[in-house]
């Protein structure tokens, strides 16, 4: 193989694509490139990944769309519950079902909840559940790392409810 000249498609100019391109193309199974190194550049800044691509922030904003929905719920229900009781069940609800998920995820091929998400849950108060869940299906039980973020989280909420008992004594 040689050297070869190719016209990009976008802008007209000629292009050389060297033997050693053509190699790498072809170890990777790729089409012969069809657009310059600039107008390849320049098409590559225009596809930057939305924020939806990001995944952490994805399953962030739906996990809380779908707490959000639970807590209306039975809070709309009629139950006597006040709205702080509601959420803190819709939460557990969600966080459980997360951990639940997760794990059935971490033994497949399925798309697995980011421990930011996770964490978030039971900083929004779902700790309960993230523990009992944690304990059921002995899931991130081995991760010291995220038991430690767990347990932190789970002492400020301790102290939080313990200086709300203190001040409204």
């Amino acid at each position: 193989m040689r050297d070869q000249t190719i016209d990009c498609v976008e802008c007209g100019r000629q292009f050389v694509w060297t033997y050693g391109e053509q190699r790498y193309y072809g170890e990777r199974g790729l089409s012969p490139p069809k657009r310059c190194e600039n107008c390849r550049a320049r098409r590559r800044e225009r596809t930057q990944p939305s924020w939806w691509s990001n995944v952490a922030l994805r399953d962030g904003l739906l996990v809380s769309a779908i707490t959000i929905a639970v807590a209306m719920a039975v809070w709309w229900a009629g139950r006597p519950l006040p709205a702080v009781l509601s959420w803190v069940f819709a939460v557990n609800l969600v966080t459980f079902f997360a951990y639940a998920y997760d794990k059935s995820a971490s033994r497949s091929q399925l798309e697995r909840v980011p421990e930011s998400v996770l964490l978030a849950l039971s900083a929004a108060g779902g700790t309960l559940s993230a523990v009992a869940a944690m304990l059921l299906f002995r899931h991130k039980t081995a991760k010291g790392g995220f038991q430690f973020k767990l347990l932190c989280i789970a002492v400020l909420q301790s102290l939080t409810g313990v200086a709300y008992l203190l001040i409204a004594v």
